[in-house]
């Protein structure tokens, strides 16, 4: 954003963290309009979720998407996910989820952990592509290993019960551990669990 009087207003660091990060997206929502409409597409993408959720701004959905389409013009990876989400739910546009495939996977190749944690689970389900378990444990190995929660609980009950991967109890509990810790009580409750669930699942 180009420097201005309001970048050092109090009001502004109200608003903004020193990074740029929101502090309060419905007050934020008339700066970053303003920044939007001049091309900033950071500030595009979180206009565009202010009007699917309504916050500072009457919900307007399909609105919301058009702002994401301006940010990820400019390869914003969340905006990407956005739109494949969106695509994904039919929330202000049509449903369709070979173009939330499609979505979710140029925003998990750009490294947006979101969006391959989702990807792996259409891999997973078959959703807007062919099933490919291979390719679902890939993509949540990467969301994993950059600290998803999701991802870490969905290796562990992978490896606990052998699905697309061999059983191995000790990786089962590492990745189940690492879900816990992030506050997964799923997570929690199988690694309570854990020695019988492993009996069950075999008798």
């Amino acid at each position: 954003m180009p420097k201005s009087k309001i970048v050092t207003t109090k009001q502004y660091r109200e608003l903004f963290s020193a990074e740029g990060e929101v502090r309060n997206l419905r007050k934020a929502v008339p700066l970053l309009r303003l920044a939007a409409a001049q091309g900033h597409a950071n500030a595009q993408n979180l206009v565009g979720y202010a009007y699917v959720k309504g916050i500072g701004v009457k919900p307007n959905p399909k609105v919301g998407v058009e702002w994401f389409r301006r940010a990820a013009r400019k390869k914003v990876p969340e905006a990407i996910f956005n739109i494949a989400l969106a695509y994904e739910r039919g929330h202000g546009i049509t449903k369709d989820l070979r173009k939330a495939f499609q979505g979710y996977r140029k925003a998990a190749l750009l490294g947006y952990t979101p969006a391959q944690n989702n990807l792996s689970a259409f891999y997973r389900e078959g959703l807007g592509t062919a099933s490919n378990i291979a390719s679902a444990l890939l993509w949540a190995r990467r969301a994993a290993r950059q600290g998803d929660g999701e991802s870490q609980y969905n290796l562990g009950i992978s490896y606990l019960y052998g699905w697309g991967v061999r059983k191995d109890k000790r990786r089962a509990r590492g990745w189940l551990t690492k879900a816990a810790k992030q506050g997964d009580m799923e997570a929690k409750r199988l690694l309570r669990d854990l020695g019988k669930f492993v009996d069950m699942h075999d008798r």
